[in-house]
């Protein structure tokens, strides 16, 4: 008895000494295709300069964008968060983002009384979704300030 018991405690430690195969490395997502005129958004982020309209009350142009995780597990989504930013405390500016499925999006702080910033959380995005924001001049006497509009994605696990 002694000697099966000792034959199958090598076998389990044969086991585990076996190294995995590289079927066990997790699937990764590919590049996406990314449409005419649209910025990917990876894991670094986008910065950028955004002219807002003149007009008070008009949006200006809807800017798109691509989230792109590649080279993450498949299954990973990405966490969006869309900041506005300007110098000017006495300008009053709004965000609004539009997902692909349709779904809108606002921020509408009221400046001066709020920071000058605007901030929308779009959620957990897919991979390759797409999504476009623009910026209102709700009220923006001083139409030399250029707003900064910053675009992060933290990449969000799938649970194993």
């Amino acid at each position: 008895m002694l000697r099966a018991l000792s034959a199958v405690a090598v076998g389990a430690l044969a086991l585990a000494a076996v190294p995995a195969s590289a079927t066990d490395a997790p699937t990764l997502l590919e590049e996406c295709a990314v449409p005419s005129g649209a910025t990917v958004l990876t894991t670094k982020g986008v910065s950028r300069p955004e002219a807002a309209p003149a007009t008070p009350t008009s949006f200006g142009a809807a800017r798109s964008f691509v989230v792109d995780l590649s080279g993450s597990p498949v299954g990973t989504r990405g966490d969006v968060l869309a900041t506005l930013t300007w110098g000017v405390p006495v300008n009053d500016y709004d965000l609004r983002a539009t997902l692909s499925s349709g779904e809108v999006l606002n921020s509408q702080n009221l400046q001066p009384v709020d920071e000058a910033v605007e901030e929308i959380g779009l959620g957990r995005l897919g991979h390759c979704s797409t999504f476009t924001v623009q910026v209102r001049n709700w009220t923006a006497p001083v139409v030399t300030d250029v707003p900064q509009l910053e675009l992060t994605s933290r990449a969000v696990l799938p649970k194993a």
